[in-house]
């Protein structure tokens, strides 16, 4: 059941986690990189060898601060299939630091958020690092891998790897697609759409 709850703490981190990887550029780009936007997205979570499902929807906002410093809120609800008793909800503040070089655009992300379900509550930190490359002048893939832990005693963080890809289906709005391979075998999956402003 521990484990359950991690991971839907996990699953609701990546739902809305694209918003803790959109940056300040001098000018637009492909990517997320660069933008200042509001999101909405859901996800699906393959919690392996186990027949329970997770999900999870969410919503946040990115401002760029600066060309080198971003800031975003996001927050997230998630839920066990089969498991009607056990919800979880975090919201998450992030910092963003960008490098931008001639091909592709390096990220470092630090987070501090707040988990709470039926069974606990707790404080979250997260950190992560990237990089996004521009595919095409509408579509950008970016390549991360990122911690999370809370501030308890105990084996509690995961490691992940993620996949983000978006496209800009207009000068407005952007579909998001990722995947994330946890720590353990798990997969996490997330669909959403960006509207820039």
């Amino acid at each position: 059941m521990t484990k359950s709850i991690k991971l839907l703490a996990v699953l609701a981190a990546v739902a809305s986690g694209a918003t803790a990887i959109a940056q300040q550029a001098p000018a637009p780009s492909a990517g997320l990189l660069g933008q200042r936007y509001a999101q909405a997205s859901f996800g699906y979570f393959d919690i392996k060898n186990s027949p329970v499902d997770a999900f999870a929807a969410g919503l946040g906002v990115n401002l760029p601060i600066s060309a080198s410093l971003d800031v975003g809120l996001s927050y997230a609800h998630g839920w066990i299939e089969s498991f009607s008793d056990i919800d979880s909800d975090v919201v998450v503040g992030d910092a963003t630091f960008i490098h931008v070089s001639d091909t592709f655009k390096t990220f470092t992300t630090l987070s501090l958020g707040y988990d709470w379900n039926d069974f606990q509550e707790r404080t979250i930190w997260g950190a992560r690092a990237g990089a996004e490359f521009r595919l095409t002048p509408r579509a950008a893939l970016a390549l991360s891998a990122g911690y999370d832990d809370d501030f308890k005693s105990g084996n509690n963080g995961l490691w992940d790897g993620t996949a983000r890809a978006n496209y800009w289906t207009t000068d407005k709005v952007a579909l998001i697609g990722s995947v994330s391979w946890i720590e353990g075998g798990d997969v996490g999956f997330s669909i959403g759409a960006a509207l820039r402003f």
